[in-house]
């Protein structure tokens, strides 16, 4: 009768230890479930984040991303004490582009111009984005205004290589207002912004297909800034 009981007793403790293998094991296939949909969760905020930042036509970064990231260059630039260039670039008469060729031909020139504009980020830190419409920007730590006038004269003149039409009689062409940003107090990113449009604004006055740049020193009320040498 002992024996019986014995075995019946060995037959229920292996019973119970499968059941708990078998519970382990499934605890073990539900955490690694969970796991594995915690990861496609984080895959897609990721990417979620990335489209809140991207331009959809162009696949450069959009305004919102320039506004992150220039306010962290600002600061950078500050505790460095290294200059930050800002490029702000448009392009000539877009608007009758669009009219003469439609907005897939807009659209068209667009993407190739945030091409080139992508080929011409050669360093970690420069960035290019779509700030507005027919505007680009470029962000470009650590130059100075002489290089930045170098730099906006060839993006210029890789501008000019984009068609307007089919048969490549129309060329596109690009004005440039830059401001380099020098100072021991934090610069507002909106200052900085102010001083590179007014030098568009200049560009466009002058003629359009030009560059003209300033200094946009730190903060105060109106921008410190005065005119810097020119690229045609």
């Amino acid at each position: 009768m002992s024996t019986v009981i014995q075995h019946a007793a060995r037959a229920a403790a292996g019973a119970r230890a499968r059941d708990a293998f078998a519970g382990i094991a499934t605890l073990e296939a539900r955490n690694a479930e969970l796991e594995e949909t915690n990861r496609r969760l984080r895959l897609d905020i990721e990417r979620l984040q990335r489209l809140v930042y991207l331009d959809p036509l162009t696949g450069l970064g959009n305004r919102r991303h320039f506004d992150t990231v220039a306010g962290s260059e600002l600061r950078r630039a500050v505790r460095t004490g290294k200059p930050l260039s800002l490029l702000i670039c448009d392009v000539d008469h877009f608007k009758e582009c669009n009219d003469r060729y439609g907005h897939d031909g807009g659209d068209r020139v667009l993407v190739e111009i945030a091409g080139i504009l992508r080929q011409f980020c050669r360093r970690g830190g420069d960035l290019a984005i779509r700030y507005a419409g027919d505007e680009f920007a470029m962000l470009l730590p650590g130059v100075r205004p002489k290089t930045a006038i170098e730099f906006a004269a060839g993006l210029r003149a890789a501008v000019r290589g984009v068609r307007l039409d089919a048969d490549g009689g129309e060329r596109a062409s690009m004005s440039i207002g830059g401001a380099t940003f020098f100072g021991t107090e934090l610069c507002a990113v909106a200052q900085l912004v102010r001083a590179a449009d007014r030098a568009l604004y200049r560009a466009k006055r002058a003629g359009r297909n030009r560059a003209e740049f300033t200094i946009c020193r730190s903060y105060s009320a109106q921008p410190g800034e005065h005119a810097e040498p020119r690229a045609h």
